[in-house]
């Protein structure tokens, strides 16, 4: 299947990841992030996701939509390398619920993708508003005029 996506290098890679789940963790996914990293091409990203939705374990997920809402949030410019900065996993974490961890960040990921927007978000609706500095900027700059 993945080879008429184009995808053949992903299979390869799959494929080797299972034999080293097979032979060293006995079939199982292990909950540890630098087990995961070991892994045929598991990066920062996958693994973090693996913990967070996997093993339900408190991990900084940045990925376009997590890193523009808390740099909006916390009023913090997003750069190219926002993605891979300690700041930004810190500020990504304080959004987190600790209680619903895996369901803070399916909240997160759709309101980048529906409400806080690259282009034209939907302050007026987002949850966020009140917490955020990029909203009230745009308050103090409407009522300026």
């Amino acid at each position: 299947m993945l080879r008429s996506l184009g995808l053949e290098w992903r299979a390869r890679l799959l494929m080797k990841m299972l034999n080293v789940l097979i032979d060293q963790y006995n079939g199982e996914v292990p909950c540890n992030e630098e087990k995961l990293k070991s892994l045929p091409g598991v990066g920062n990203y996958i693994a973090r996701a693996v913990l967070i939705f996997g093993c339900n374990e408190l991990a900084p997920l940045l990925d376009t939509n997590t890193v523009r809402i808390a740099g909006r949030v916390y009023g913090v410019k997003v750069t190219d390398g926002s993605r891979r900065s300690k700041k930004f996993e810190e500020l990504v974490l304080r959004l987190v619920d600790r209680r619903e961890i895996a369901d803070s960040y399916y909240a997160l990921l759709d309101l980048g993708a529906t409400v806080c927007t690259a282009r034209s978000p939907k302050c007026e609706i987002c949850p966020l508003k009140d917490a955020c500095l990029y909203y009230k900027d745009k308050l103090v700059q409407k009522n300026a005029y």
